[in-house]
């Protein structure tokens, strides 16, 4: 167990926009997780910058407490399960 940090998009047919700190449940390989991802983005002077909502367009990135996974393996990003 540890921090991760992954690139992450919405995907286009999901209507709603997320936000930071609402808890997620994450699906990487065999195991299912929840965890409360803190979107940041990459700002000019290569620091990491805290953003409230995922972009419609584009990428950012989670980081998140999780398992560790190696580097290029996919995940899937679930906000409720009854859907």
């Amino acid at each position: 167990m540890g921090y991760m940090r992954v690139k992450f998009k919405k995907h286009r047919w999901y209507s709603h926009v997320l936000k930071c700190k609402d808890p997620l449940i994450l699906s990487v390989g065999w195991r299912t997780f929840q965890t409360i991802p803190v979107f940041v983005t990459d700002d000019v002077t290569n620091w990491k910058r805290l953003i409230k909502y995922t972009p419609k367009f584009g990428y950012c990135y989670a980081l998140c407490y999780g398992p560790i996974y190696p580097i290029g393996t996919s995940f899937i990003g679930i906000w409720d399960l009854d859907d």
